[in-house]
């Protein structure tokens, strides 16, 4: 949001510097005192100062949203990674308790089966 806002502020201070400077540069054809000259002259260098500001805030915004990316990448692949890993442990958990269960009930029908005295 405040990228977006910076942005659109550099973009005017843009235009606002081409049509400064086009202004100074019909005035010089024209002839132009020294001391208007170095009002121009102080102007455009601020104007220069605030859009080199405004062209490094808006870096430092691309910089951050750059950085949040590659952080919510790294996440999700081990969100994914670990969704994977879990999916394995359950299936693995599940068979496990089926084995468990079948060697239980064998337990359970070879003692049953040696109770009758059927051997």
């Amino acid at each position: 949001m405040q990228k977006q806002k910076h942005v659109e502020q550099l973009k005017l201070l843009l235009n606002f510097q081409s049509e400064y400077i086009d202004q100074l540069s019909i005035k010089l054809k024209l002839g132009i005192s020294s001391n208007q000259w170095k009002i121009y002259n102080n102007f455009i260098s601020i104007l220069y100062a605030i859009i080199k500001e405004n062209n490094n805030i808006v870096k430092t915004y691309e910089q951050k949203i750059e950085k949040k990316i590659n952080k919510w990448f790294k996440n999700h692949i081990t969100l994914k990674t670990w969704n994977y890993l879990n999916q394995k442990n359950q299936v693995k958990f599940k068979k496990y308790k089926i084995l468990k269960e079948n060697i239980m009930s064998d337990e359970f029908s070879q003692f049953k089966f040696f109770q009758e005295g059927n051997y």
